[in-house]
């Protein structure tokens, strides 16, 4: 019974698996280059404070 529900409708249900994958793919990779471009302006910003004691120095 599970298997001829399956083979009738597996189409719809690879659709719906692909749309999950995507989506959350996709979830992953916003929330990693947010994270990745915090890191990045951190870095900016440590280096201009660096420059900044300097010159006040």
């Amino acid at each position: 019974m599970i298997v001829d529900f399956l083979k009738s409708n597996s189409t719809w249900i690879k659709d719906v698996f692909s749309i999950i994958f995507t989506g959350s793919a996709t979830i992953v990779a916003i929330l990693t280059y947010i994270r990745a471009k915090e890191t990045f302006l951190q870095l900016i910003r440590t280096e201009v404070i660096k420059k900044q004691t300097e010159i006040l120095n």
